[in-house]
């Protein structure tokens, strides 16, 4: 069942969370919405290398995950990176 369509089915998003349960919730619904081309991470580190090698044209960020490294700080070097669409 798709829920709408959309201007961008082909769209690279990634989700970072620190909550498999919420990725797959996430993920679902996009699906739902007719995108296809959706990856989940767990890690914000991985998302960012991930980020950082293929780029995306969103990215949905939990910004009170638990790590090493302050969510601000992600968010920040997204918006660097020259790989965001």
């Amino acid at each position: 069942m798709n829920i709408g369509s959309n201007l961008f089915p082909d769209a690279r998003i990634v989700v970072v969370d620190d909550l498999a349960s919420n990725l797959r919730f996430i993920q679902m619904l996009l699906q739902l919405a007719g995108y296809t081309n959706v990856v989940c991470y767990t890690d914000s580190k991985l998302a960012l290398q991930d980020l950082n090698s293929l780029g995306c044209d969103l990215a949905l960020l939990d910004l009170q995950m638990p790590a090493r490294i302050c969510r601000c700080q992600d968010a920040r070097a997204c918006r660097q990176t020259d790989h965001l669409g």
